[in-house]
């Protein structure tokens, strides 16, 4: 994995300062610089097209040798070398900027043909993006909680996992000069924190976690992140999901490099103002109004999983009963598969699919629209001495459920409807004689899942203008919901105390979690997007900028309809292509329409301070 450069540990560059030089640049060189191997510049070279891009601004150039007069076997050596791409910016005061754009390694040549010859263009792959492109081979873990050196394991099948699984350690180690949370098998949620500063200490990424707002720090993983996947993916998975980008500043001081990794949230945009109509050209417009409709924002958990004590009925046809016991036994009886049920499959009948009473999940999770179904049980809520989850408790009875004793024989817990059966060879002689008799009974201690998923939504948009779609985020276990039932037989010990239960509630943090998505995630129906092209370079924008008022010079789109100039946009990507005579900036970007419900709020577009 290629070494990442130094991180700078001051704050990036204040808004207020940059609004004034995106309002105010005089003249800018016309095509950036290009170092070579960091000791020269080269005229040989010209950068033809500066692409960045969300939600991690990753960056590519593409250079064009200048044919006349260059040395053809410098081919071998461009591909060979490392290079820098400096902008030249002059500000206001009439100081000289230099920035650097992207730093990298040749990565492919394409060929381009026009009606006079053939053109050879390189790809510059940015460092970041060529660091984003691994994929861990190893991972770091701690061998105890506080140990200095941390040893290597495989990470083939290594995950930041969520739910009952959650593997983060309780103590904290350090990897690489780096304080964080390692993997373990059975420990703590993750958080986005959690995960962020855990990928900074086994993979030096670098990252600057200053502006993480402490409800999104603390927001929870809402699915499994596999550790065996290039840096790209794990990042998003990570990101995505609660409104996170990166914005990164690289600058360049008496040949120092520095770069700034910035986290932040989306819907917390830095406010720029492009004052195209000051600038000669065209300016080309397409974009279509913003659309306000209602819309829900939908979080489903998995349901209730709640612990009972459950008495068994009769999962076989009772016409087989009666038989001599040799009937009964696998080892006896050639033809055992007539009756390999008889005594020995035991169900809840939750499916009333058995003669036998039904059981009545409606009223068992207090939920009138579950209706009857197959279900499996699942290991208690109750916790053994290690602190595990207690398996399916087995119970039998000789007398009509006047006295219980665990099953000491072979069973197996049924994985197509909640039931357990007998997987003996021979059933024992009491339990048979019992069961003959009409006086054996059978119980579990176990719980069940409900069916219907744990829902909690908030609305967002104008009602007035019409609903869309709702957007549905399913959180599995991330928030757990999970008590023991008062029909458990362990039920007063644990509300004595006696034996621990893993019972928790997560509605509360759910409920902030489906807040925080219902301002950070946006969808097809709910975002407008809009395309512009300005003329000349725009260096000092950036992807996740939020443009405001530009005024137009000229625009293709029906009544000079332009939506950032009353509510804002937020920049998606910044594709800059300088020309031999003119130099033309794409933006692409997108309006959320909760910005545009109250523009006069400012709070509304949660914008820097």
């Amino acid at each position: 994995m290629p070494t990442t450069l130094t991180t700078a540990t001051a704050s990036a560059p204040a808004a207020a300062s940059l609004h004034a030089v995106a309002s105010s640049i005089a003249t800018t060189e016309p095509t950036p610089l290009i170092l070579v191997d960091e000791s020269c510049c080269t005229t040989h070279l010209r950068v033809s097209r500066f692409h960045r891009s969300l939600p991690l601004d990753e960056r590519h150039v593409e250079i064009t040798p200048q044919l006349d007069g260059a040395d053809p076997t410098r081919d071998f050596t461009w591909q060979s070398a490392r290079f820098s791409i400096i902008d030249a910016q002059r500000l206001i005061d009439a100081s000289l900027k230099r920035p650097v754009l992207a730093m990298g390694r040749f990565f492919q040549k394409s060929h381009q043909l026009d009606t006079k010859r053939v053109n050879e263009n390189f790809t510059l792959l940015d460092d970041w993006t060529d660091q984003l492109n691994q994929t861990l081979t190893h991972i770091w873990t701690s061998a105890s909680a506080n140990a200095t050196t941390p040893i290597t394991t495989s990470v083939v099948d290594a995950k930041l996992r969520v739910g009952p699984r959650a593997n983060r350690s309780t103590s904290l180690a350090t990897i690489n000069n780096t304080s964080t949370y390692t993997l373990t098998t059975r420990g703590q949620v993750w958080t986005i924190a959690h995960a962020l500063t855990y990928l900074n200490a086994i993979a030096n990424l670098q990252l600057n976690l200053a502006r993480l707002p402490t409800p999104i720090a603390a927001t929870r993983l809402t699915r499994d992140v596999s550790l065996n996947q290039p840096l790209r993916d794990i990042l998003t998975q990570i990101l995505s999901p609660a409104g996170l980008i990166i914005q990164r500043d690289i600058s360049r001081t008496h040949g120092l490099i520095t770069e700034y990794r910035l986290v932040k949230p989306l819907n917390r945009p830095r406010p720029i103002r492009l004052p195209i109509s000051q600038f000669g050209g065209t300016t080309r417009i397409t974009s279509q109004p913003p659309v306000a409709r209602a819309q829900q924002i939908v979080g489903r958990a998995d349901g209730w999983l709640i612990e009972s004590t459950f008495e068994l009925a009769h999962g076989w046809d009772a016409d087989l009963e009666n038989q001599t016991s040799t009937n009964y036994s696998r080892s006896s009886n050639p033809d055992f598969d007539i009756v390999a049920d008889v005594y020995r499959n035991w169900v809840l009948n939750e499916d009333n699919a058995y003669d036998e009473p039904a059981f009545d999940l409606a009223t068992y999770f207090d939920d009138p629209s579950i209706a009857p179904q197959p279900l499996r049980f699942e290991p208690n809520v109750t916790l053994d001495a290690a602190g595990l989850r207690r398996s399916v408790i087995i119970e039998i009875s000789l007398n009509a459920g006047t006295d219980w004793q665990i099953y000491d024989g072979s069973s197996v817990v049924l994985t197509n409807r909640a039931g357990v059966y007998f997987n003996d060879a021979t059933l024992s002689s009491a339990f048979l004689t019992a069961a003959l008799a009409g006086n054996a009974r059978v119980r579990v201690t176990a719980s069940l899942r409900s069916p219907s998923p744990v829902i909690i939504a908030r609305w967002r948009g104008n009602p007035f203008a019409g609903t869309s779609p709702p957007v549905n985020i399913e959180v599995g276990q991330a928030f757990r919901f999970q008590r023991v039932a008062t029909t458990s037989r362990a039920y007063a010990d644990v509300q004595a105390g006696n034996i621990p239960a893993d019972e928790i509630d997560d509605t509360a943090d759910m409920t902030q979690w489906i807040i925080h998505a219902t301002e950070s995630i946006g969808s097809s129906s709910t975002q407008t997007h809009a395309s512009a092209v300005l003329p000349g370079a725009w260096p000092m924008l950036q992807p996740g900028d939020r443009l405001l008022d530009a005024q137009p010079s000229d625009t293709t789109h029906p009544n000079h309809f332009l939506p950032w100039q009353t509510h804002g946009s937020i920049v998606q990507s910044i594709d800059v292509r300088y020309d031999h005579d003119s130099t033309t900036t794409q933006i692409d970007a997108y309006i959320n329409p909760m910005s545009a419900m109250n523009p006069n709020n400012p709070t509304s577009f949660g914008g820097d301070q």
